[in-house]
């Protein structure tokens, strides 16, 4: 390098002063967090901006600043230590790798740190985690599992933080041997997950099960190691920190094993919802669902065009053999398939799709095979054994007060933002000597946004508006062709990415198609400057490439930012709307919940016209109703603003409404989009499939969908009417002065029976009151006392299926127990099992215990006439079905095709006829044989009618069984 050497160059445009304490005032605060009591943690005297709220400060020091081992103070205690200790280490590796000399170095330091300090952007979490560590601090250990980059190729390092890991995204190819499906599945994965990463594998290579292994014997198939890495997974805890570690399994629609694999998680969950059923903990953190496979993974099919094609045509695909190309194990029906993934989407979440042929299309290194892995969240798209580190722009931060977006802010924060991760590629530390030869040759980078939600919120449009999706395809063209601009500046001094001449035709046909898509962007209603900006930069980038090629094979994707949003104070995650106006998260490792309010709704209104006593109004209705629903302050008009992804009452995001976003972006970005499409919790099936279809319809890489309440355990709460639960020990819910309610009247065993269920406004019971007449005050005061307790329940935060459970199955030894004049309870074990039953078919939508002849219409029932998309039919482990839903039964019957893990010789039909134990069945039989005789006009202990059968007592219930008399054995 020579005396005249300048390399990059840097302006000063965050970094007002030298003394960067000067530009963002410190003091200290205690960070705090409660546990799951409630109790506070406290981390006392942290140095932090004063512009930082006590959430980002809260975050950031429970996650990112060192806890251990820093000299003199023991742990960081500041905030601005933090970002210097990474903003020093990346200079003086960019002078040392020659991207620019030492006075460049020197201003370009400066506005890392700014713009770090500034919440104007972040880097993913392994960088907080591990970068400075040994140049600032001469933190260090022996890694033996490490591999650095000497002199352009992979070394082993011996150590952890020389070269530390900086990416949270690697992809894996598994290879179809013992010793590399060991690896994957502990060895590899153990080092990523332990420096705070995750890890992406397509299994496609790995031969199915049954297939021929050398030396005799069969192959257990993908699903087998796939379960041990999940179990891998969940003892690491990610970067020794609190949250668990994170992978993404793919497999091929074309594998023999893809319908075990589809089904594989909602089996896996329907087996721990009866768990839960039956009174085991549903904590994240648990037992249950720690142990139960698959739910530490996310899982994707990988389809083909060829798939769609076939499905169209009403042709079926073949799968064949992984060992034997030429050998088809069987042919599928692509529309059967689909229908499934659809269903156990709708069941759990999983599977996802990721659609190859469209990720291929925009493949900028075609020439070195096709794509068909991702990191966990389906972002990082890109060639097998490979990594990625990203960063995320805080949008919201490059808007003023007037709703101006700052073009020339953003564009130079991109560089910067750009630079650093290029910069930490070469000196990264990676976990196999594969990753680190094609990371350090393809040079892939991730660099995305946050707050889009917040933004669109902010300047007053609507997430499923035009004007939000053209601003949206505006700024992240903006972003994509000026990283790329960036990245042929960094080419033109230290060179073209390794693998650059042999794939030169697929890049520029890759941005080609960018500037093309950029070329049709509408540029009105204000996005004139943006659109412009982002043009010009794809004519450039264009120009420039032939002259010096591009540094970084992919240069942008859209993370979910998550922790890292909240350290830059952002309301809403990577592409996503906010999820409700109010709620609250709860994070992992036990530590408590924390309250996520959406800060944008006063800027929004303030936008909109609203003065500051109707936004202070409306501002006191969200936080007592957790939506605008009967917001008389609002106008109607401006109610779509602040529409949300999961339901706030009536109001919500349509699915076309996330998808269409997706879409608008799409065409802009390097890899694909970290998006979760939350439907409500009475989406059917097929919708799901719809959604699945138009995803590929519409160009996206990948699409991922969750059904609020499908799961067991999910990690943000959200009430049913959309507001948040936010009851601490102790508290209650009342409901409204002024209230309905309804009374029901029926006779039992002779008796009179009056019983009265207050409401909540959403219709949902709050209390309940009883009356049976001509029974003194005594007997009336007894059932009174379960009454109040079902009330203090129900007001106490606790699910109605509880009391319901409580009902059905008090005073059955004493209560006045017979004949009903109920249209569809006929006996009665009692006047409590009796109004326990009457909740359960009117409140919680369940008649699966009415005979079939007997069967009420849905819109008979409280809970529809109140609540239409609320008709909820509890089946198993609270799982919910709805009006067009396959009942279980029908789901039994289609996963019991595929025969999926047959223990024992067991199929999949028989495992889940023992976990619906206690459901109904079409011909109820007791013993093997069909129940005859009469019914007693008694019932048993459990609340079902008794059935006399020659000298033999029976109980009509199956799983109980229970008998009286002469039975016999």
């Amino acid at each position: 390098m020579t005396e005249d050497y300048e390399g990059l160059v840097f302006e000063r445009r965050f970094s007002t002063t030298d003394n960067i304490k000067i530009q963002y005032r410190p003091e200290l605060r205690d960070a705090q967090v409660k546990d799951n009591d409630g109790n506070p943690l406290t981390l006392p005297g942290i140095e932090v901006p004063n512009t930082w709220s006590q959430h980002a400060l809260n975050i950031t020091a429970t996650h990112y600043l060192r806890k251990a081992d820093v000299p003199e103070t023991g742990s960081e205690k500041s905030v601005y230590g933090m970002a210097t200790r990474i903003s020093r280490t990346v200079r003086e590796w960019g002078v040392q790798q020659g991207y620019f000399d030492a006075k460049n170095g020197e201003t370009f330091e400066r506005e890392l740190a700014a713009i770090l300090l500034g919440q104007q952007a972040s880097f993913n979490s392994p960088v907080y985690y591990n970068v400075g560590l040994e140049a600032r601090y001469g933190i260090d250990h022996d890694d033996t599992g490490l591999w650095g980059i000497v002199d352009g190729k992979a070394e082993p390092t011996g150590r952890a933080y020389r070269n530390p890991l900086v990416s949270a995204c690697y992809i894996y190819n598994p290879d179809d041997s013992l010793e590399g499906l060991v690896n994957v599945m502990a060895v590899d994965s153990t080092t990523i997950f332990k420096y705070g990463a995750g890890i992406g594998c397509a299994w496609d290579d790995v031969r199915e099960v049954g297939a021929p292994i050398k030396g005799g014997g069969y192959a257990s198939g993908p699903l087998s190691f796939i379960s041990g890495q999940n179990s891998i997974a969940g003892g690491i805890k990610s970067g020794g920190r609190t949250r668990r570690a994170a992978i993404m399994t793919i497999l091929g629609v074309e594998h023999p094993d893809i319908q075990d694999f589809v089904v594989a998680k909602a089996v896996s969950e329907m087996k721990m919802g009866a768990l839960i059923h039956a009174g085991s903990t549903a904590d994240w953190e648990g037992h249950t669902v720690q142990d139960s496979p698959f739910q530490n993974i996310n899982m994707s099919v990988g389809l083909t065009g060829k798939f769609f094609e076939a499905k169209d045509r009403g042709d079926t695909i073949k799968l064949r053999s992984v060992v034997d190309r030429e050998k088809i194990v069987k042919e599928v029906d692509p529309n059967t398939l689909l229908d499934l993934i659809a269903y156990c989407a709708w069941e759990c979440g999983d599977p996802g799709v990721q659609y190859r042929d469209n990720i291929n299309a925009m493949n900028t290194c075609a020439n070195d095979g096709l794509i068909i892995a991702s990191n966990p969240c389906s972002e990082f798209l890109f060639q097998n054994e490979s990594a990625c580190n990203l960063a995320s722009l805080n949008l919201l931060k490059f808007v003023d007060e007037a709703g101006h977006f700052d073009v020339d802010s953003f564009r130079a924060a991109v560089r910067v933002m750009h630079t650093a991760q290029e910069i930490l590629v070469s000196k990264a530390g990676y976990p196999t000597e594969n990753i680190a030869n094609n990371s350090h040759n393809y040079r892939p980078l991730g660099l995305g946004y946050a707050n889009l939600g917040a933004l669109v919120m902010t300047l007053g449009l609507p997430y499923d508006s035009d004007d939000a999706r053209n601003l949206a395809a505006g700024i992240t063209s903006l972003m994509t062709s000026e990283a790329y601009l960036q990245s042929t500046r960094n080419a033109e001094v230290v060179g073209a990415f390794g693998y650059y001449d042999r794939n030169k035709d697929s890049v520029k046909s890759v941005l080609g198609k960018h500037r093309a898509s950029s070329k049709r962007l509408r540029s009105g209603n204000g996005l004139e400057e943006i659109v412009r900006a982002a043009n010009q930069n794809w004519d450039e980038v264009l120009d420039r490439i032939d002259k010096t090629g591009v540094r970084n094979a992919q240069v942008t994707l859209l993370p979910p930012t998550g922790t890292t949003a909240f350290m830059m104070d952002c309301d809403t995650l990577g592409i996503e709307p906010d999820i409700s106006l109010v709620k609250y998260k709860i994070l992992s490792g036990k530590q408590g919940t924390m309250k996520i309010v959406n800060q944008s709704v006063p800027r929004a209104l303030s936008r909109l016209g609203y003065n500051s006593r109707e936004i202070d109004e409306i501002q006191a209705y969200i936080s007592e109703h957790g939506n605008l629903e009967g917001c008389k302050a609002i106008k109607r008009e401006d109610k779509p603003v602040f529409d949300c992804s999961i339901s706030s009452g009536i109001r919500t995001i349509s699915p076309e409404g996330h998808l269409m976003m997706m879409a608008a972006v799409q065409p802009f970005l390097s890899g694909g989009i970290s998006k979760t499409v939350n439907l409500p919790n009475d989406t059917r099936p097929d919708e799901i499939r719809r959604l699945y279809e138009m995803g590929h319809d519409l160009g996206l890489k990948a699409l991922a969908v969750f059904r609020d309440g499908c799961k067991v355990a999910q990690p943000v709460n959200v009430q049913r009417n959309g507001g948040v639960d936010e009851l601490g020990r102790g508290e209650k819910h009342k409901p409204n002065a002024k209230r309905q309610s309804t009374t029901f009247e029926y006779m039992v065993a002779g008796n009179q029976l009056f019983f009265t269920v207050g409401l909540y406004d959403n219709g949902e019971p709050a209390e309940i009151f009883v009356n049976v007449m001509d029974r003194g005050t005594e007997i009336d005061g007894a059932y009174n006392t379960i009454a109040r307790m079902g009330s203090n329940m129900l007001q106490g935060g606790q699910p109605l299926s509880r009391v319901v459970r409580i009902f059905e199955t008090s005073g059955r030894s004493h209560d006045y127990g017979g004949f009903t004049n109920h249209p569809f309870i006929k006996t009665a074990g009692g006047i409590l099992p009796f109004i326990g039953q009457v909740l359960r078919a009117e409140f919680l939508g369940d008649i699966s215990f009415v005979p079939p002849e007997l069967r009420p219409l849905p819109e008979e029932l409280e809970v529809y006439k109140r609540q239409p998309a609320l008709h909820l039919i509890p089946e198993i482990g609270g799982r919910k079905v709805y009006p067009g839903s396959p009942s279980l039964e029908e789901t039994i019957e289609k996963i019991s095709e595929i025969n999926y893990w047959k223990d024992e010789g067991q199929t999949t039909f028989e495992t889940l006829e023992k976990i619906r134990a206690g459901r109904k069945q079409k011909t109820q039989k007791t013993g093997g044989q069909e129940q005859k005789g009469r019914m007693t006009g008694r019932t048993c202990s459990c609340g079902s009618p008794l059935i006399q059968n020659g000298s033999c007592t029976i109980c009509s219930n199956p799983t109980c069984n229970k008998r009286e008399g002469g039975c016999g054995a």
